[in-house]
């Protein structure tokens, strides 16, 4: 769990992300009480599909194997 600030509607920043390889593009981020699929990290900021208020602090990023069998 990491607590953070949401920069816009789908990115959220946390510091110490980047230092975590298990997040990253393709993963899922747990926000506003759903699931989003992660679209792109780069150093502590998360970029994701879906939007979520800004309001938002605290994220979570379950360890999951992901399948996109729609590309």
């Amino acid at each position: 769990k990491y607590t953070g600030t949401m920069t816009t509607t789908t990115t959220f920043y946390s510091s110490g992300i980047s230092s975590n390889t298990h997040i990253r593009k393709g993963g899922l981020i747990q926000i506003g009480g759903s699931y989003h699929l992660i679209t792109s990290v780069s150093s502590d900021t998360v970029t994701f599909e879906g939007e979520t208020p800004t309001t938002n602090t605290t994220a979570f990023f379950p360890y999951a194997q992901i399948v996109d069998n729609l590309t």
